[in-house]
């Protein structure tokens, strides 16, 4: 569990429905069971739900950050994916993690992780003779967190507790972000495209005709300060940014696990924008908006 029950407690839910104002599966199906507050009314009624439904989101975080009753939604949505599974929980120990005291850490999600010349372009960039990569990647919780796999008490205490000691995390990671954010309140934790695009020099290369899209995931897990810290990088720079009426960060759909037309998502999110380059926070965002659109696309480390 990442939180205590009743944050993600589905009486909790009155229905009023703001979350399928954002949430892009309901855009493109238009199924009230796919959203979150179908799903919870259906609980709530004993209503046996759909491992379809139940996994047709993309954990994009949107509607958590919208809910008024801040119901913790991402959470009560890995937790409904977790009754559907059979397996054994996740139990991978690591033999003697390092305490990384006083340090700053990164931790990788697992596309960058599996990109060596990229990850070691962006340790120069973030720059800091403090940083090193953390001890422990949990790669495996975060699969786990998608897939609604249980992780055993063991391997979280083992993870968090690896963390107690650093000076601040750096993570591109959305769902691990949540987590740790919850977790470990107390250490200081930027999302890294809010780590790199703070630096002046990097700044410098975002144009007033560009379209930053920031990561959803990384950016709803951290919701109030994301808005403040992104309404001044787009004083900066004046750039566009993917947000929507409600300023909140559009996703690009690279995260769906079920059937979604991705191809669909990315034409609605360059929709009316006047833009002349792309530039993507998320690697994953980065390659879906590669092979989607007519428009250079960057990922921020190329900056």
């Amino acid at each position: 569990m990442l939180h205590a029950a009743e944050q993600f407690d589905v009486s909790r839910c009155h229905g009023c429905g703001l979350c399928s104002m954002v949430c892009p599966v309901y855009q493109q199906g238009g199924n009230v069971m796919m959203m979150p507050h179908g799903m919870a009314k259906a609980s709530q009624c004993g209503a046996q739900l759909e491992r379809g439904n139940v996994f047709s989101c993309m954990l994009c975080g949107a509607c958590a950050a919208l809910c008024p009753q801040d119901i913790d939604l991402m959470q009560m949505l890995v937790a409904m994916r977790s009754a559907f599974s059979d397996k054994q929980a996740i139990n991978s120990l690591i033999n003697k993690p390092a305490y990384q005291k006083g340090k700053v850490v990164f931790i990788a999600d697992k596309s960058l992780a599996n990109d060596q010349q990229r990850l070691d372009r962006l340790m120069n960039l973030l720059g800091s003779s403090h940083l090193v990569m953390a001890s422990d990647q949990a790669v495996d919780i975060s699969e786990a967190m998608q897939s609604g796999d249980p992780v055993s008490y063991e391997r979280m205490h083992q993870f968090l507790t690896s963390l107690q000691p650093v000076k601040k995390i750096i993570i591109s990671d959305g769902l691990l972000y949540q987590l740790i954010k919850t977790k470990l309140p107390q250490i200081p934790m930027q999302s890294l495209g809010e780590a790199l695009s703070s630096s002046r020099e990097l700044r410098k290369n975002i144009k007033a005709d560009d379209l930053y899209v920031i990561d959803s995931q990384s950016y709803h897990a951290n919701y109030q300060r994301a808005v403040i810290y992104y309404d001044v990088l787009q004083q900066a720079t004046q750039c566009h940014l993917s947000l929507d009426l409600h300023r909140l960060a559009i996703p690009t759909g690279a995260q769906a696990t079920n059937e979604f037309d991705q191809v669909a998502q990315v034409q609605w999110l360059l929709q009316g924008r006047k833009t002349k380059r792309i530039i993507a926070e998320s690697l994953a965002d980065y390659h879906m908006l590669a092979k989607s659109c007519k428009q250079p696309v960057v990922h921020i480390s190329e900056l």
